[in-house]
């Protein structure tokens, strides 16, 4: 089964009203783009999917797989104290919630964040960030 995990992540930032108090724009690849060539409300979130991998088959007589799901949540902000740092933690709160993490439809493990890096500072002074989270899903398919 395959996943549109980015897709999943976008609805759950659309539906929480800190997120939607905050980000004056929540979107996928195409607005992404769009945002990289163009004037951009400020601040910013897009989610997009990044990575898939999978282990050996975990059992024989069925064909069953650990898959490791990755995602980009590139922020784009004005500054680094009062824009970014209160984006990242904004969403960072909605995706790992501290009591008992999120548990994605579909997956085995609560999301987790794997690692950040600044993708770009452009020529009008946005910065670009992005953040890496995980999750883990199961593949199973009778042979």
């Amino acid at each position: 089964m395959v996943l549109d995990l980015p897709g999943v992540l976008r609805a759950r930032l659309k539906a929480d009203a800190d997120v939607l108090g905050h980000f004056r724009q929540i979107g996928g690849a195409m607005e992404l783009s769009a945002a990289q060539r163009a004037t951009r409300t400020l601040p910013a979130v897009f989610v997009l999917p990044l990575a898939e991998s999978a282990g050996m088959p975990l059992w024989a007589g069925e064909f069953r797989q650990k898959k490791e799901l990755r995602v980009a949540l590139v922020i784009a902000a004005r500054d680094v104290a009062g824009g970014l740092a209160a984006a990242r933690s904004i969403v960072e709160r909605v995706l790992i919630p501290a009591d008992t993490g999120w548990l994605p439809p579909g997956c085995f493990d609560v999301m987790a964040w794997a690692e950040g890096k600044l993708a770009q500072i452009d020529d009008n002074g946005c910065i670009w960030w992005q953040d890496e989270y995980a999750t883990t899903q199961f593949v199973k398919t009778p042979v």
